[in-house]
């Protein structure tokens, strides 16, 4: 495409191309061509995603074997950026070296951007043009690639770029503000924003003035903003959050802007901060307030609910297995191994009831319907509490009407119900699982139903 003439120069620019050297002191790695006897110049407009090129921006050819011909720095002049791009043949005496184009070979255009590092196709990466018509005429422009004002326009979306908002709300007397965008590089602007040397952009509330502002980050071409209101006071953003556990111990209080005053039921400070402790209330919801003071004063009233915890779960070795105490009827549980590098779940949530088989520290962990959760000591699994050495007869037991009956004198009995957890004795018709363990030492767990 051919660009409106806005400039009168128009004779004198190409005249001038011309005359250029034949290639720039620097070029990005990999864009260093051999110059050859033969040569014909490529003049032309660039544009990068319809703006022009920036300074330090090199446009390069390519043959269709990947080597390249010629490389340039573009030059700026009255707003736009020109090329004036020597594209060389190749030397027929070096026939182990690719310099170049070769007669009726195609080459290819690619763009690298100073600013970004960036490598682009002309005119996309995912359909580049093929351009034919090389001719070799003695460094002069070649036909059809003679007019320093046809477009060269290399599609480009732009960077990523993104402003770190300030906070919503401002005090008038607040301090100045940092302002922070990616990539680094860009410019700020908007009411209240200036550039401090060392310091970078800052934004001073009291400079813009009560309202709401709209403030810019740009880069490279590309704007991202922000609002942000300038009060004369101020409501405190309160950072806890809506729910505790009173097992969980003390909450660390925190609010934006710090530095403020906390109260409350359960609200205490020393000299660590501010936190709330569920120790001293009963579960329940409390009001908390945050309060700041000085020129930029305001205050903030948020609820806290503390739920109970779970009754904290014991681990108790039974001969052959482990049982889990204090899981309350409802609660979720879930056994943990810590193979030495902490407890890891082993995603077993069953039964209160585990069958360890090889020696390592057990957790058991309970959860309740809040979703409040509790965890028990560790236990060492050292295998004194598995099955003892086999006696020479097997220790049998059965249910009949007038209770338990075993082929061996029992030393003691337990009856579990199907979830795990411990009961009297069997109720109704089961099943159910009992461990007893016979005066010998011997010891049998199985699940039993009644007998009718």
């Amino acid at each position: 495409m051919k660009r409106p003439l806005h400039v009168n120069f128009r004779s004198s620019l190409v005249a001038a191309f011309v005359m250029l050297p034949l290639f720039a002191l620097a070029q990005p790695t990999g864009w260093t061509p051999v110059p050859t006897n033969s040569s014909g110049t490529l003049l032309g407009t660039v544009t990068v995603g319809g703006n022009p090129a920036q300074a330090g921006d090199y446009v390069a050819a390519f043959d269709a074997g990947g080597a390249c011909a010629g490389a340039v720095e573009v030059i700026l002049n009255g707003g736009e950026a020109f090329v004036s791009l020597p594209i060389y043949g190749d030397d027929a005496t070096t026939t182990e070296t690719d310099e170049g184009m070769d007669g009726g070979e195609s080459f290819t255009l690619q763009l690298w951007r100073y600013a970004t590092g960036e490598i682009l196709l002309y005119p996309n990466e995912d359909t580049p043009t093929e351009f034919s018509g090389w001719a070799s005429t003695n460094g002069a422009p070649m036909p059809g690639y003679d007019d320093a004002f046809t477009v060269y326009d290399f599609a480009y979306e732009g960077v990523a770029v993104t402003f770190e908002c300030l906070p919503d709300t401002t005090c008038l007397n607040g301090d100045f503000v940092t302002m922070v965008g990616t990539p680094e590089g860009g410019e700020f602007a908007g009411p209240g924003v200036f550039f401090a040397v060392f310091v970078g952009y800052l934004f001073d509330p009291l400079q813009a003035g009560l309202g709401t502002h709209t403030l810019t980050y740009t880069y490279d071409g590309v704007t991202d903003s922000c609002t942000v209101v300038v009060a004369s006071a101020i409501t405190p953003d309160i950072l806890i959050p809506e729910s505790w556990c009173a097992g969980d111990g003390p909450l660390l209080l925190s609010a934006n802007p710090g530095g403020g005053t906390w109260t409350g039921t359960g609200v205490l400070g020393d000299a660590t901060g501010w936190y709330f402790d569920p120790a001293v209330v009963a579960p329940g919801t409390y009001p908390i307030t945050y309060s700041v003071d000085g020129d930029c004063s305001g205050t903030a009233t948020t609820t806290l609910t503390v739920f109970p915890s779970p009754e904290v779960p014991t681990i108790v070795p039974l001969q052959g297995l482990l049982y889990a105490q204090n899981v309350a009827e409802g609660d979720s549980i879930s056994w943990w191994i810590d193979y030495g590098m902490g407890p890891v779940d082993i995603e077993y949530y069953e039964s209160v009831f585990y069958f360890p088989s090889f020696e390592t520290t057990m957790y058991v962990q309970t959860t309740n319907s809040y979703g409040c959760s509790t965890t028990s000591a560790g236990f060492l699994v050292d295998m004194t509490i598995g099955v003892s050495e086999h006696l020479e007869a097997e220790l049998c037991v059965w249910l009949t009407f007038e209770g338990l009956q075993a082929n061996a004198p029992l030393a003691e009995v337990s009856w579990f119900d199907v979830t795990g957890r411990r009961i009297a004795g069997p109720q109704g018709a089961g099943p159910w699982l009992v461990w007893a363990q016979a005066q010998d030492g011997r010891v049998v767990r199985k699940f039993i139903r009644a007998p009718f």
